[in-house]
């Protein structure tokens, strides 16, 4: 017979959440490094083993391979920073500039077909639209925020050097704290997926982003288009955020490139072109690849987008997939748990064996 769920049950949940929710916001400047250094570990392991595979003919010490992984993370953050340093501060220069000749496009695109909306239309976008959203601000605040992350980055590589260190003996420990070989299995069996999906996911992701990037930056060279080495990056970053982050990466250049063609016909092929290699590897190729490796409701990746972009601002963002999938595999090794894995997952399925217990004694008639 199953339990009834008493409002004092309700109660407690409501607590917890409440609790959970005010422990990631007070503890912010601890869990963000040490979730970052989470992921610099698994990027580093998975470098590693990629080093060790391409050098497999040689034979090479493993901390040969170890090495190179560290080599190419520096190399990777230097070139980030390096590229936003260069072009902040001339486009956050330009920016007005920009902002007014997009108006003055905009009134003259009016003047043509609406002349009686033209005036309407520019003070409209003085006032709600470039009043509200500032170019240059988010530039601004793009280069704090990574620089902000740079500068975290001696707390972030401590935590990452002491996860390696334990990362060998992590089982060994767990053997021992776990007496019954039931639950040391299924333990090893979350971690294990754990692993397995996230750098399934990263690398599917990354190979991804680094073709998206590099195909965009070649668009953007052959056009012409001012600062294109910083909208190739912010194409490359904004890749790894789901569902909107692609949206984000194709509205500045197409608005950059609206202010520099005067929005002649350069400006639709561009356009065209830049949105066709997004829709071509996020919608086709990488979905191909990837397939259900991660099983998470669009809604899901939407909802948990915001939370945690409330939460810890861009970084959050970032983190919310990696985040959202460790929670959904570990609801699916739990029986207790499998209903939350199978309302987070795109298939109804969830990853567990989820089986609903509720049987309907009647169908649903429906007709169109």
């Amino acid at each position: 017979m199953r339990k009834k769920f008493t409002l004092q049950q309700f109660f407690y949940i409501l607590a917890t959440l409440t609790l959970v929710i005010f422990i990631l916001a007070a503890g912010r400047a601890f869990l963000i490094p040490l979730l970052l250094a989470i992921v610099l570990t698994y990027l580093l392991i998975s470098l590693q083993a990629l080093f060790d595979y391409l050098l497999r003919r040689f034979n090479p010490p493993r901390f040969v391979s170890f090495t190179l992984g560290i080599i190419t993370c520096v190399v990777i953050l230097f070139m980030i920073w390096s590229i936003i340093s260069v072009n902040i501060d001339s486009l956050g220069q330009k920016t007005p500039a920009y902002q007014n000749k997009l108006i003055l496009i905009t009134e003259s695109l009016l003047q043509k077909y609406r002349p009686e909306s033209a005036g309407q239309a520019g003070a409209f976008l003085r006032e709600n639209i470039f009043g509200t959203i500032n170019i240059s601000q988010f530039a601004g605040d793009l280069a704090r925020t990574f620089g902000s992350l740079l500068g975290q980055m001696g707390l972030v590589i401590v935590y990452t050097v002491f996860m390696l260190i334990e990362h060998k003996n992590f089982y060994k420990k767990l053997r021992r704290l776990v007496r019954n070989k039931t639950e040391y299995s299924r333990l090893q069996s979350v971690f294990s997926n754990i692993t397995k999906d996230l750098n399934t996911y990263f690398k599917i992701k990354a190979v991804a982003s680094v073709v998206t990037g590099l195909l965009s930056y070649i668009l953007m060279l052959a056009f012409g288009l001012d600062f294109a080495a910083f909208w190739a990056l912010l194409v490359f970053l904004l890749n790894f955020v789901p569902t909107v982050g692609s949206l984000i990466a194709t509205t500045f250049p197409i608005l950059m490139a609206l202010v520099q063609f005067d929005g002649g016909i350069l400006f639709i092929i561009f356009s065209f072109l830049l949105i066709s290699i997004q829709i071509l590897i996020g919608t086709f190729l990488e979905p191909r690849y990837q397939g259900s490796v991660l099983n998470i409701s669009p809604l899901v990746i939407v909802l948990s987008l915001i939370f945690w972009a409330s939460m810890w601002g861009p970084v959050g963002a970032l983190l919310s997939i990696p985040i959202m999938a460790t929670l959904n595999i570990v609801c699916s090794k739990f029986e207790s748990t499998q209903w939350v894995s199978a309302l987070m997952s795109a298939d109804g399925k969830g990853k567990g064996n989820f089986k609903s217990k509720l049987k309907l004694k009647w169908k649903p008639k429906i007709k169109l």
